[in-house]
């Protein structure tokens, strides 16, 4: 997810200006272990040097960021964001109502997020956005 949103926010103005909203990115640009919640595969990479505490620190840090919004968009073929649904669905939030979106549910098949158990999904997605970019030059 961290790689998506640095490709996406890397885009340039024109194709931003084309969205009919701009979008915020906010980030916990400390966390030690970013898309991934795996600890033990982090810490085998020789440039990662963080502790326990601080890799403790840094997951609570990222549950609280992400319990604050009203609006939650999420990567439920994470562990974490489903049990993050979980706990928001459950009142756990800062905001009074929440309100969470699996990107697995989006309508339009070039935003889903495809999980590696859906076989069709990323071909179905491949093919959208064939299928969009072909159309866009013709015209």
């Amino acid at each position: 997810m961290v790689q998506e949103q640095q490709a996406f926010a890397a885009v340039d103005d024109t194709v931003s200006a084309s969205l009919p909203f701009r979008f915020r990115f906010a980030v916990n640009t400390a966390d030690v272990t970013p898309d991934t919640g795996f600890v033990a595969h982090a810490t085998e990479d020789e440039t990662n040097d963080f502790s326990a505490e601080e890799s403790l620190l840094s997951a609570v840090t990222s549950l609280k960021f992400q319990l604050l919004p009203r609006l939650s968009i999420g990567n439920c073929c994470s562990n974490f964001h489903v049990l993050l649904a979980d706990l928001l669905a459950s009142g756990c939030g800062a905001a009074p109502q929440n309100t969470f979106h699996c990107m697995q549910e989006n309508e339009d098949p070039t935003l889903k997020i495809c999980c590696g158990w859906w076989k069709d999904c990323k071909e179905e997605k491949r093919l959208e956005i064939e299928r969009r970019t072909n159309n866009a030059t013709k015209t």
